[in-house]
């Protein structure tokens, strides 16, 4: 094989498109930029697919009847949005025009088959998408049946250039709302090794999502590390699926601003591997999904749910009766919930259980395709569902060791026959006399952890427990704890990409310090276990009033001193306790700090059901106050202007006074410049111009969590002052020089 460095990047890329199956070259000039519709490869595929269509359109339109067609695509696309009308088709003058053709869930109609092959993909070099700078082009396109759907930016390493160039390309040299740029679903920035994607440019505001394997992509002998992209996501068969089963546009609730959803790859990778697993294994399998925080772990769940609902076999038989989406908190299983109707393409899919065990019940007889649900109400249902011969897959959200006991048990129970359940009680010990509550505990969890047959669990969890990873890992003996996830989107990862903040940056621990009396000095009769007493202890410890009340001052002291002023002055702050009861004991403790510090702060807690503590009964309504009604809504908000932030506005209505400071920053146009000329000019301009409180200086010297709040507020408010227009009529700036 040639040297990867004699090799023109963009001509690797595209020559191995072409030869794809289902693909087929075309030239930019082949594109219609009115209807920004490449009108020849779509009249193919309708008279080849829609024959009856098509005559009855001739009829209609005899003179010019793709010319019609393309006309009302070209009006339809500005109010429907491409991927709706890919998706559900649209109508012309009563007859129906099927614009793709997807994959068929089984092999049962050899005719939808022969449709689905006749789609043809179509890769264009160097197109010329602007009929306002007819000069300005893209690297690559690809389009299905005519309609652009993907542009590729490709920068080549070896020639000095990498994917930041082709994001500042995007970002400073595409005009965003260019029809043709709008109309496709997803633009990437690739280089040899990395590859970057947006679905939505908005010019200087333009944000691009990692699409790695990894955080860094493994080296593929002979190939280029980026080279799954072409090879595997753009590939006909896995770009229909993607069309199909992922693309989607989320709709804002407050704003109503559509915004299109595209797959990140270990989102994508994930539901297929899963999938792929099932179809082969059928039901009885548990996996495990180690998913982090940031992962967008919500939308995989949604996948998931949505591809299990319509999963056929070798046999041609549907696999699952119904997909059960099992969460622990009710407020979790409203943000479920929304996400997957977000997905539903067929009006009655998914079922909420807002009603308690009756309505679960009732759908599970009637075999709702998917199913959402608490797992607590699966603690009623007992053996009143008839659901002899039924198979489920049960998608555990936040799955832990809580979940693998008696609640899990009961699910199980409830989605089993009785001649099944009597083969299982056989092989547990649930029945035996225990000896104490450790070892009755722990045999109701072995007794929830027999596999059934008609069963699948697909557990979603960042950090599993040794428990977890027994019930729903899979056996691997170079791991410590004997088990591994079936799939793994790391902490690490989320955090080298930027989807979550590393807390153990600052990571701080505190000892607690309490002494045992020795059972040599206890009195007859009272001799204890040490393991077992010590983890009494430390629990009555953990609740006592004085340590509850101990360590909110010194949580909320270190959060005013060094947090609050992050991330744009809305750093916010997270306790995870040991316990429901640990939760309420400091939400009290911070609220009473709060009053008598006079912080502007508020509190929020979360978890399920009642908490019944000194006489009292405690909920997370009654807690948060009436005013919260979604604790996720509640938790975006912005942190309340504060006094810092007050200054720093004044400061800066002075600071604007500096007419050499706003002209240094005028007159560039890379950011990394202008914050680098921001910081030099800070002090100067601050002492000139702002006069701020000596208090406020003085804290600002030594607190540097301040500062760098206080620089990047002036960057905010500094770069709204700033000329940000897209230079389309300048050469391009990421090309070389000829």
């Amino acid at each position: 094989m040639r040297d990867p460095k004699e090799i023109d990047f963009e001509d690797t890329v595209f020559d191995f498109l072409k030869e794809s199956k289902l693909y087929t070259t075309r030239s930019s000039n082949n594109f219609n930029l009115e209807y920004v519709l490449d009108i020849e490869l779509l009249e193919q595929f309708i008279r080849d697919t829609q024959p009856e269509t098509w005559r009855k359109l001739e009829r209609q339109f005899p003179a010019n009847t793709m010319e019609s067609v393309a006309n009302e695509y070209a009006k339809l696309r500005d109010k429907r949005g491409v991927l709706n009308l890919i998706r559900e088709d649209f109508v012309l003058q009563g007859e129906s025009i099927k614009l793709i053709s997807f994959k068929p869930s089984s092999g049962l109609n050899p005719e939808h088959q022969k449709k689905y092959e006749a789609n043809r993909f179509s890769v264009i070099r160097q197109v010329h998408y602007s009929t306002r700078f007819p000069d300005n082009s893209v690297d690559l396109v690809i389009a299905i049946n005519g309609i652009p759907i993907i542009t590729l930016e490709l920068k080549n390493e070896f020639t000095g250039q990498n994917v930041t160039h082709a994001v500042e390309q995007y970002s400073k040299c595409r005009e965003s709302k260019d029809p043709f740029l709008k109309s496709c679903l997803v633009h990437f920035a690739v280089d040899n090794n990395t590859v970057l994607m947006t679905t939505k440019l908005d010019n200087g505001n333009t944000r691009f999502l990692p699409f790695n394997r990894e955080t860094r992509n493994p080296v593929i002998e002979n190939k280029f590390a980026s080279s799954y992209l072409w090879e595997e996501v753009l590939q006909a068969d896995s770009l229909l699926e993607i069309l199909n089963n992922y693309v989607f546009y989320e709709e804002d609730e407050k704003t109503k601003e559509i915004t299109t959803i595209f797959p990140r790859y270990h989102q994508r990778d994930c539901v297929r591997k899963l999938v792929a697993d099932a179809k082969q294994n059928g039901t009885g399998k548990n996996y495990l999904i180690q998913h982090s925080a940031g992962s967008g772990k919500s939308k995989t769940i949604a996948w998931l749910a949505h591809q299990l609902s319509n999963l056929f076999g070798a046999n041609q038989q549907m696999i699952f009766d119904s997909i059960i989406v099992i969460t622990d908190r009710i407020i979790l299983d409203r943000q479920l919930q929304k996400q997957i109707k977000q997905f539903e393409k067929i009006k009655g899919t998914i079922k909420t259980i807002t009603q308690g065990s009756k309505q679960l019940i009732q759908a599970l007889t009637d075999g709702e395709k998917i199913i959402i649900s608490t797992l607590q109400k699966f603690s009623y249902i007992g053996e009143v569902a008839n659901l002899n011969g039924k198979h489920f897959a049960i998608i555990v959200d936040e799955a832990h060791s809580s979940q693998s006991g008696e609640n899990v048990k009961d699910l199980k129970i409830s989605l089993t026959t009785d001649e099944a359940l009597k083969n299982i009680i056989t092989q547990d010990d649930e029945n035996s006399e225990p000896k104490d509550t450790v070892e009755q505990e722990l045999e109701k969890i072995m007794a929830s952890r027999q596999k059934l047959p008609h069963l699948s669990f697909f557990a979603f969890t960042a950090t599993p427990k040794p428990k977890t990873l027994e019930l729903f890992g899979i056996p691997d003996a170079t791991q410590k704890s004997g088990y591994c996830a079936f799939h793994e989107y790391t902490m690490r990862q989320a955090i080298e990409e930027g989807f979550i903040l590393n807390v153990l940056d600052n990571y701080i621990t505190k000892s607690t310090y309490f002494e045992l009396i020795e059972n040599e000095k206890a009195e007859a009769g009272k001799e204890f276990e040490k393991l077992k007493a010590k983890s009494l202890l430390i629990n009555e410890v953990g609740r006592h009033p004085f340590a509850i009340a101990a360590k909110s001052h010194i949580m909320l002291a270190h959060f005013m001193e060094k947090t609050i002023h992050k991330i744009g002055g809305n750093a916010k702050g997270m306790l995870v306790t040991s316990s429901m009861a640990h939760a309420v004991l400091y939400k009290k403790a911070f609220d009473k700090i709060i009053l008598e510090q006079g912080y502007c702060l508020q509190t929020l807690v979360a978890f399920s059901g009642i908490v019944e503590m000194d006489d009292e009964m405690y909920t997370e309504e009654s807690m948060n106050g009436s005013r919260v009604r979604d604790i996720a809504e509640e938790f975006k908000k912005p942190v309340a202007l504060g006094d810092d932030d007050k200054v720093v506005k004044e400061m800066y209505e002075s600071l604007k006074k500096d007419a050499s400071l706003m002209a240094s920053l005028r007159a560039n146009n890379i950011e990394d410049v202008k914050r680098m000329k921001l910081r030099e000019s800070i002090d100067d301009a601050l002492l000139k111009n702002a006069e701020p409180p000596i208090e406020f200086m003085n804290r600002l010297s030594r607190d540097k969590g301040l500062a760098n709040y206080v620089v990047s507020q002036f960057f905010h408010l500094l770069m709204k002052e700033v000329d940000t227009e897209p230079c389309s009529l300048t050469p391009d700036p990421c090309e070389p020089l000829p």
